[in-house]
């Protein structure tokens, strides 16, 4: 299945530009010129799979979100963030999380 890499670039750089990121940085983490990632974020070229799985992993979000736009639920969302992670990281961050909610209105 295509994706459009125009809408995916710009989802690109509305969540590079939402974390606070210039091209330069993005594009040192993701080990392309910063040529390659203006080409990427305005639609000019596609990313390859290993930069979108980079991307994905860096920003934790889905890769079916970068090509398709496709929103994930809370539960999926918590997955990717816990992937990977040891039992006593995950309990610590649900320590954390639950001290977070108890302090908002």
């Amino acid at each position: 299945m295509y994706y459009d890499i125009a809408e995916s670039g710009m989802r690109i750089k509305a969540e590079r530009r939402r974390r606070g990121f210039t091209q330069d940085i993005l594009s040192e983490k993701l080990n392309i010129s910063v040529n390659g990632l203006a080409k990427i974020e305005n639609g000019k070229n596609g990313a390859s799979v290993d930069t979108l799985v980079a991307i994905s992993a860096l920003f934790g979000i889905s890769m079916d979100y970068l090509t398709h736009g496709a929103v994930l639920s809370i539960e999926e969302r918590v997955s990717i963030l816990l992937k990977g992670k040891t039992e006593k990281q995950i309990d610590l961050a649900l320590k954390i999380l639950k001290g977070i909610l108890e302090n908002i209105e």
